[in-house]
């Protein structure tokens, strides 16, 4: 018959319950200081709206504190899907793995706004909802910024994986204080303008882009290049109308001076002044081959006529994700540039 051992004879039952619970209290107390004493790996921060610091590397348990976008952590260690990371207040707990990125991806969100400073925006877009700011048009990219609903932003081109698939679709923005990324194509509200309001059809708008201003009794009146798309036309192209709206002075509204139909338009739609005080729009299609070819045409009031000789566009815009290889020259027939004149 086995004799039972009583390895604390003078305790009681239940003061010795009390050892073993102070015993793992003091364990946990020293392991947690051991823990504080090991030398950060590197710093990452939190690429998603937040994260919550967990005690163990487990979801579903109530957080030390949720950490919000863009918060730096150094990290520890690592274990699975997880890090053990130190916040700049000294706290200490698990967050996903999946809900960091590399502080390199910081640095490429403020190279990102440099290039975006000067880039040509489409047309002025009111966000749907609360929008996640990506550094990719993808879904799963990291984000170190967010928009707000009912921001306004100016929408600088789209996604071309979005031209084959609508669910792919993303645009790229750049928000009033500069921040610029990417955000899904659902919660974009394209805006006209007021102004052109009374001339908007069913149709979608593609781009809206002032070229300049007149000088009016009513003050500087923009003048504007508006291309549009058929409500039954493929996502494979932006926009398959141009209109120019200028300025009638004498009749204190809007006319419209040329229109093209039948295009296969892609953005994005440029314009720059030249040397001779004109201004250049210009103005990508989708050939029959499938490469983007310019197209040109100058305008002396009240007309438009075709140029000839023109030079053609070497390369699409390097923030375009283009599947097309290239821009091969136009027939004559195809390429398009507007020349307006400058209107202080």
């Amino acid at each position: 018959m086995l004799k039972r051992i009583d390895f604390l004879p003078f305790v009681s039952p239940s003061c010795r319950w009390g050892t073993v619970l102070a015993a793992g209290i003091l364990f946990f107390v020293i392991g947690n200081s051991c823990h504080k004493q090991v030398a950060p790996q590197r710093e990452v921060f939190i690429c998603v709206p937040s994260t919550p610091l967990l005690l163990t590397p487990r979801s579903g348990f109530q957080p030390i504190r949720v950490l919000p976008n863009r918060e730096h952590v150094a990290v520890l260690f690592e274990r699975d899907d997880w890090m053990k990371a130190r916040t700049s207040k000294g706290e200490e707990g698990w967050i996903p793995r999946a809900d960091t990125a590399e502080l390199s991806v910081l640095n490429l969100a403020k190279k990102m706004i440099d290039a975006a400073k000067t880039q040509q925006a489409q047309f002025k877009a009111r966000l749907g909802a609360d929008a996640n700011l990506r550094m990719e048009p993808l879904k799963n990219a990291p984000f170190p910024g967010r928009l707000n609903k009912d921001s306004v932003v100016d929408v600088l081109g789209k996604s071309e994986r979005g031209r084959s698939s609508p669910l792919a679709l993303f645009y790229k923005v750049r928000a009033e204080d500069g921040e610029t990324g990417w955000i899904a194509g659902w919660l974009i509200e394209p805006l006209m303008p007021e102004a052109l309001q009374p001339y908007q059809e069913e149709r979608k708008l593609g781009a809206c882009i002032e070229i300049n201003r007149m000088t009016a009794s009513a003050g500087d009146v923009p003048q504007y290049v508006l291309a549009d798309l058929s409500p039954d036309a493929g996502p494979d192209i932006d926009f398959d109308r141009i209109r120019v709206f200028t300025w009638n002075k004498k009749k204190s509204s809007y006319g419209t001076a040329f229109v093209e139909r039948g295009m296969k338009g892609i953005l994005p739609i440029t314009k720059e002044t030249t040397g001779d005080n004109n201004l250049l729009i210009r103005i990508l299609q989708i050939s029959r081959s499938g490469a983007a070819e310019e197209t040109t045409y100058t305008y002396q009031p009240p007309y438009f006529r075709k140029v000839a000789g023109a030079g053609m566009v070497s390369e699409i815009s390097h923030w375009r994700h283009s599947s097309l290889a290239r821009v091969k020259p136009a027939s004559s027939g195809h390429r398009f540039i507007f020349l307006c004149p400058l209107r202080s």
